[in-house]
């Protein structure tokens, strides 16, 4: 089942769908926010990738408006900040191997670090802080990196679009070394690793988790994802 809001297709509307759906085809999952929903109404190549994939409601305001749109239709809020833990157990129980790609390098390796220690996982990581799209020898490094390791699962964290563009670029690659979900995961290598602390469970049910990142890190940037958040209304 999907569901279209403000011009895109949402397909992945389950934690558990989506999980399953990757024992059997793979699945390239992509979490939106409203400044993302403005981005990808920009970007007709964005919108390709979104609507033929599996897009989820990362943003609370998004996500509760689609609730009014679609009041018979039973689905979640699901941000790459908490999918990351379903990701993680369904790994426990097929003994899975994850691949972590992009953050910042601190992030990676302790994100890396805590998926081994505290998930008991075969994880690995490359930080890839280098600008994108990558220089031939750099894709051919996280290319070795992947096929040597052969994980089922791989987090991409280098930003929307960047991570849906490169998953998507590498999407036959990925196929032909057994990797089964690929994830677009933002910042969520910053959370998990500790790295950046999270907003606070008010911040999070209300949707402002953006206002929150802006108080404790008051830069001009921050701001105008806030009032860039606002333009998703022209797409309802």
């Amino acid at each position: 089942m999907a569901i279209t809001f403000c011009n895109l297709i949402f397909k992945g509307l389950k934690r558990e769908e989506i999980l399953n759906m990757a024992l059997s085809e793979f699945v390239h999952v992509i979490t939106i926010s409203a400044e993302s929903i403005v981005r990808t109404n920009e970007t007709p190549k964005l919108r390709k990738i979104i609507n033929e994939n599996y897009t989820t409601f990362d943003g609370q305001i998004p996500y509760m408006l689609a609730k009014i749109k679609n009041k018979h239709v039973d689905f979640e809020k699901i941000s790459g900040s908490d999918f990351i833990y379903d990701v993680c157990r369904f790994a426990q129980e097929k003994k899975w191997k994850i691949f972590l790609l992009g953050g910042k390098d601190y992030s990676n390796q302790k994100s890396v670090q805590r998926l081994n220690d505290e998930f008991g996982l075969n994880g690995k990581g490359l930080s890839c802080v280098i600008s994108y799209p990558f220089r031939n020898d750099v894709t051919e490094i996280i290319r070795k990196e992947i096929k040597e390791f052969s994980p089922d699962v791989i987090f991409v964290a280098l930003g929307i679009p960047k991570q849906e563009y490169w998953i998507d670029e590498n999407r036959d690659f990925l196929i032909q070394n057994n990797v089964k979900l690929a994830i677009g995961c933002g910042g969520t290598l910053e959370f998990f690793s500790g790295t950046i602390r999270r907003s606070p469970i008010f911040f999070q049910k209300t949707g402002l988790e953006s206002l929150y990142r802006f108080i404790i890190e008051p830069k001009f940037f921050r701001f105008k994802r806030i009032v860039r958040c606002f333009l998703m209304f022209k797409y309802l």
